[in-house]
């Protein structure tokens, strides 16, 4: 990985991985998400701003909501650049954006986060502190433009299943970590939907701590049955029915797999 922060976007470089790909040599959407999370976190170190520079001030970060939307994702051994920057900031809300670009530049995906920080003690959202507010100035602007409405839930649920939160599940704050909890939820889509789709749009909303040892309910259902296909899916902590997170996603015809770069092509 190779972070050259300039013009106040911050960029890193990976290199796909075996043990990130899915059954058509792709990356899987919880390792893009992975790549989102690791640049945001370098972003935030450089800025002063990071998880454990709040911690000594009884502070921390928590996502609240994200969006991706993919044009292509990457396959075994290709390289990618992850851009990202804050975007925007209100009262409650830090905003950061991102795009993730091929080796010649195009587009694979983009996405928008909206983050709060949290009192460690009380674990209730704080208004953002004059040091947080001060970086969002001259900002790049929006990678994708989503204001972060309600996210709808299913009429009907038409899969379920119940899995379990493990140690290796677990954030720095000790609570199931965000791309964790968006693979718990896309366990939920039906074997022939991944089959012969893959997603092009994620949206999730996160709404609630999940803790080592909850079972988890992930459910999912039809938003839509026209084209692209649309479902909604919930994760709920089994014992008392609290709802996790909300996510819905979008997906599309998937077409033959393409041929995997050589490890030549791909240097």
């Amino acid at each position: 990985m190779d972070s050259r922060p300039r013009d106040g976007v911050w960029r890193d470089r990976f290199r796909v991985r075996a043990y990130e790909l899915d059954d058509r040599w792709s990356l899987r959407p919880a390792s893009l998400c992975d790549y989102l999370q690791e640049s945001a976190a370098a972003h935030a170190q450089a800025l002063g701003v990071s998880v454990d520079a709040l911690h000594p001030r009884g502070l921390t970060w928590v996502l609240s909501r994200l969006h991706v939307r993919v044009n292509a994702f990457p396959l075994w051994r290709q390289e990618v650049t992850v851009e990202t920057w804050p975007s925007a900031v209100s009262d409650l809300f830090a905003l950061r954006d991102f795009r993730v670009l091929d080796a010649g530049e195009a587009l694979l995906a983009a996405a928008s986060s909206s983050w709060m920080v949290i009192d460690l003690k009380k674990r209730k959202p704080v208004p953002l502190p004059d040091f947080i507010l001060s970086i969002h100035h001259n900002s790049p602007g929006r990678a994708l433009d989503d204001s972060f409405s309600k996210l709808p839930v299913p009429n009907v649920f038409s899969l379920s299943k119940v899995l379990e939160v493990r140690n290796a599940d677990l954030d720095l704050n000790r609570h199931l970590n965000f791309v964790k909890s968006v693979a718990l939820g896309l366990e939920a889509v039906p074997d022939e939907i991944l089959a012969r789709r893959a997603l092009s749009d994620l949206e999730v909303s996160f709404r609630a701590e999940g803790r080592k040892g909850d079972r988890v309910v992930a459910k999912s259902g039809p938003l839509s049955r026209d084209e692209p296909l649309q479902l909604g899916h919930v994760l709920l902590r089994e014992k008392d029915g609290v709802e996790l997170a909300r996510m819905a996603s979008t997906w599309t015809p998937a077409g033959p797999v393409p041929p995997v770069p050589s490890r030549a092509e791909s240097s």
